[in-house]
């Protein structure tokens, strides 16, 4: 029997790709102290945050490059913009600049507004960490920084003489810098309020007056004469809208804007303003904008179409019309991680991190691997229990819910389309855009979502998902607790409809804060009302959580204030507090969990892991970390203890624990050794790890070579 070459040379590949597909990252944790390992970066990926074309290099030997600011996080500063990468648009190699001048850290680390200079394109602005900054393209180097009063900028232009302005969070501070001389100006701050004020927009006359338009809480509008140093409000108190004011610079000279997006228009000038002008817009342009922005036109005609800092690829249009795809590296220490949980067989970890927003799930025994997956939105707070086969998410900033099926492939979210896996089930924004809590109640008839409201609101609201009904519902805080966001929920296994809530006084981002302390609260879901309200403890800002304990069908819970509770739904009181120490978490807790074997309770501490006892409710520290501030508490069958410490998920034997080696456990396939580092130490090694039935189909296609040779 005669079979060509081309036959076999096409199963061959068959095989090929049969066996590349099955690949996994495995890995074998790295144990680093006594019953505890190391599993490695959730997801070790970075973001950008702003990115501009232009020529880099000395005059002579420019090259068409990228600049991308780069941000990762890390526990002592949280998120932190790190690097300057410098790319070549042509050849993909890249070099990343670090950020010099230790900029802060905290809420203001990150980098919001992107600035690059219109007139040669070589030096880009930046200012994050109380430090402004200027990188020259030129010498691919950061050629001045300074110190300014606390803050980031939220935005930043250019005046007609070439001075760089910038308006700063939270507290409304304004700056200049010449590059001519390179004199930075600190004017401090220029505005006061109560709340986190966001100057989202900036920009200046033909006169060199400066105006900054005042975001969320109540829209304003500030002038300052730049030579007298002289600031002041345009907008009457009585005549504040809420929301945003909106500024741009037109060619005739003049600033015009909007507030709280009002159809009004109002002329700035010279210091100046005026209403209900009539104007058609002709803005002038700037190679600015916010933590977003993209500015994609090469000097030589080529175009950037597209820049993935994740996936690490760029694609240039040329300017014949060539589409030319390019890969490019840098190294980060990985990605905030928000909440993590166990999937309802617990077998499986599921987490999500934010800049990047990612999915990432962790199997258990006999294979350790960490897979990642891109997520819609900002994954804030996730929620499994035993008896529902779904995951529940929350998400920012649109206050969605998703449903998620770990027993399905891994689907990514698009709106209105029901077989994506997550699938999408509703939104509750503005009433709830910061989720901080989903209840999936025992009844099976509701899923609940909570959380703060959106931007310069105060009072977060509900969203009740009827799954009978395949309905959503979205209370606000009217209905609730007023000017209360719901921080915590728990089900009480005395009342299939009454629930016990634990709320925060904190408004929405950039909000103002109205009530002065947090409460419990009752809230019947068959007659949607509140049934009883109580503040059992002074000063508490926030009830982080609140957990149905299976042990004993008690209500455990913390505060901001370092108590810890126990609520008795049965005699409807607070049975026990105490203070203990600090519990850290992020925007959804999940610091308590029952073992998956035994229900016995455990709570993850600043100082260590715990069991609570079920009869007395005492602490039984399990182990001490060293160093490490841990987050979540996820027990899988695998028998470890899951937590995470920076971008790093962390497991502590707690029973039965066994590894099985992956380089061993693959059955008649050779490995291959790639390390991954994390810090200086080794984590993971890339294995191919094939499923039986994937095994069958190779040994189908082997066998059927090897007849059609012999034939």
């Amino acid at each position: 029997m005669n079979i060509s070459h081309t036959a076999i040379l096409f199963l061959l590949l068959l095989l090929l790709l049969l066996t590349t597909v099955t690949t996994l990252n495995a890995f074998v944790p790295l144990e680093i102290g006594p019953n505890l390992y190391e599993f490695g970066v959730a997801v070790n990926k970075g973001s950008t945050r702003g990115v501009v074309v232009t020529k880099c290099g000395p005059i002579g030997k420019q090259f068409d490059c990228i600049l991308s600011l780069l941000m990762d996080f890390t526990e002592s500063t949280s998120f932190t913009m790190f690097a300057m990468l410098v790319i070549n648009a042509l050849s993909g190699e890249s070099t990343s600049v670090e950020i010099p001048g230790n900029p802060l850290g905290g809420v203001i680390a990150s980098n919001y507004a992107s600035l690059l200079e219109d007139r040669e394109k070589r030096f880009y602005y930046a200012h994050f960490g109380a430090t402004f900054y200027q990188f020259d393209a030129q010498l691919m180097n950061f050629t001045f920084y300074q110190r300014t009063h606390n803050g980031m900028a939220m935005a930043l232009t250019m005046d007609d003489y070439g001075q760089i302005w910038g308006g700063t969070y939270p507290k409304c501070g304004v700056f200049s810098f010449n590059p001519n001389n390179t004199l930075l100006k600190d004017y401090g701050f220029v505005y006061n309020q109560t709340w986190d004020m966001y100057p989202r927009s900036i920009a200046s006359d033909d006169l060199g007056f400066i105006y900054i338009g005042i975001a969320f809480t109540k829209s304003q509008f500030i002038a300052l004469n730049p030579k007298t140093g002289q600031y002041y409000p345009l907008i009457d108190e009585v005549n504040r809208l809420d929301g945003t004011g909106v500024l741009y610079r037109d060619l005739d000279g003049a600033v015009y804007g909007n507030q709280g997006g009002s159809s009004i228009v109002y002329k700035m000038y010279n210091g100046t303003m005026i209403s209900n002008v009539t104007k058609k817009k002709t803005a002038k342009v700037y190679l600015a904008g916010s933590q977003d922005y993209i500015y994609r036109y090469f000097q030589s005609g080529n175009f950037l179409q597209d820049f993935n800092a994740v996936d690490k690829t760029f694609v240039i249009k040329l300017s014949n019309g060539t589409l030319l795809n390019r890969d490019f590296t840098y190294s980060c220490r990985g990605a905030n991680i928000m909440d993590m949980v166990a999937t309802p067989d617990r077998n499986l970890l599921i987490g999500a991190t934010s800049f990047p927003m990612t999915m990432f799930s962790l199997n258990g025994n006999p294979v350790q691997s960490l897979q990642n997956n891109p997520a819609l939105d900002q994954w804030n707070t996730i929620k499994s229990v035993p008896y529902d086969s779904n995951i529940w998410i929350g998400t920012y900033p649109e206050g969605r819910l998703l449903s998620y099926s770990p027993s399905k492939p891994y689907v990514y979210t698009e709106i209105g389309n029901n077989r994506t896996n997550p699938v999408f089930i509703g939104t509750s924004s503005p009433h709830v855009n910061r989720p901080s809590c989903v209840l999936i109640h025992p009844n099976m008839e509701h899923v609940l979502m909570s959380g703060k409201p959106a931007y310069g609101k105060t009072g977060g609201g509900l969203l009740i998902h009827n799954r009978k009904l395949q309905n959503v519902i979205v209370l606000n805080h009217t209905q609730l607790i007023p000017y209360h966001s719901i921080y915590s929920m728990s089900s009480m296994k005395s009342s299939n409809s009454i629930i016990i809530c634990g709320t925060t006084t904190d408004p929405g981002t950039g909000g103002q804060q109205i009530a002065t302390e947090s409460e419990l609260f009752l809230f019947d879901l068959s007659t949607l009302n509140v049934l009883k309200r109580f503040k059992p403890f002074k000063n508490v800002g926030h009830y982080y959580e609140l957990f149905n304990c299976p042990e004993n069908d008690l209500i455990y819970g913390y505060t901001d204030t370092r108590i810890f509770f126990v609520y008795n739904p049965l005699t409807d009181s607070i049975i026990h507090n105490r203070t203990i120490d600090r519990i850290f978490v992020e925007q959804g807790p999940h610091s308590i969990v029952s073992h998956p074997k035994t229900n016995e309770t455990f709570i993850t501490s600043s100082t260590g892991l715990y069991k609570i006892n079920p009869v007395n409710f005492s602490f039984i520290l399990i182990f001490k970390p060293n160093k490490l501030l841990m987050f979540n508490a996820v027990i899988l069958n695998d028998g470890f203890y899951y937590f995470r410490a920076g971008t790093e998920v962390y497991g502590y034997k707690l029973f039965n624990a066994t590894f099985i080696d992956p380089v061993n456990s693959v059955i008649g396939m050779k490995s291959s050794v790639n390390p991954m580092k994390s810090g200086d130490r080794t984590v993971a090694l890339s294995v191919g790890v094939a499923n039986k039935f994937t095994l069958l189909i190779i040994l189908l296609c082997l066998t059927f070579v090897q007849y059609l040779i012999l034939a």
